[in-house]
């Protein structure tokens, strides 16, 4: 198994808060 890419786990952060429209894309860490 491999871990998901760093965009993935903050695109699936941003999804759960329901603020995914609102954020900047690529993310700024």
């Amino acid at each position: 198994m491999r871990r998901p890419p760093e965009q993935w786990l903050w695109l699936h952060r941003r999804w759960k808060n329901g603020a995914m429209v609102a954020s900047p894309w690529p993310p700024i860490p």
